[in-house]
């Protein structure tokens, strides 16, 4: 919760500017409950979006537990005699 807030703070030329988003967002916690309003704080920052609408959307919609793909990607590559690994271009 704290990075989120401090991220709406930093994305103003003036934090003063921030104040009404900082509260809102605190707000969200005591209406939709803390556990949900930490779990949404959690992904805002693993993606990014850390904003007032972002994070109510996905607490309304309850999408807060939701993992992205892109966040859970693992790189599978296949195996192929033209592919080259890390050892080709290790330039000694």
């Amino acid at each position: 919760m704290e990075r989120v807030i401090d991220a709406v703070l930093k994305s103003r030329k003036y934090p003063e500017q921030a104040y009404k988003v900082c509260m809102g967002i605190l707000n969200l916690g005591k209406k939709y409950g803390n556990e949900r309003f930490i779990q949404a704080c959690v992904k805002a920052n693993e993606l990014g979006m850390c904003s007032l609408n972002r994070i109510e959307s996905w607490i309304k919609e309850k999408l807060e537990k939701e993992r992205h793909p892109q966040l859970d990607l693992e790189v599978c590559i296949p195996q192929h005699c033209n592919i080259r690994g890390s050892g080709y271009y290790n330039l000694k």
